[in-house]
């Protein structure tokens, strides 16, 4: 009985969680719902076509199957270095590596659209 019980509590806290951030969303017409309905609508639209649809153009494996690489050995902080690296691990199977060490005006660019 007492598992029911903490699956009980776990389902009703996450559900209070889900409603409450529903409510800030609908109650805060500001930037943040307008991002939320764009992102419902993206997000639609990818599952109903599948991902594979004209209108998300030629470069749309390399958007669905792209991964973030965190922490990279300093001797691999080149994009022929990690494309190297990733395709000794999966011959043929690397599409291409990009490497950012650094991105102040993007972040830059993202604090102002949070602060907004």
């Amino acid at each position: 009985k007492g598992n029911y019980q903490r699956t009980d509590v776990s389902v009703v806290f996450n559900y209070l969680l889900y409603y409450t951030h529903v409510v800030e969303l609908v109650r805060t017409p500001t930037r943040k719902w307008q991002e939320y309905k764009h992102y419902v609508e993206l997000r639609m639209d990818y599952l109903g076509e599948g991902g594979t649809g004209d209108r998300h153009g030629p470069g749309q494996d390399q958007q669905t199957y792209s991964v973030m690489v965190e922490r990279i050995p300093s001797l691999l902080r080149s994009d022929q270095g990690l494309f190297d690296y990733f395709n000794h691990l999966f011959p043929g199977k690397v599409h291409s590596a990009c490497v950012i060490l650094s991105a102040p005006d993007l972040e830059a660019t993202a604090a102002k659209v949070l602060d907004a």
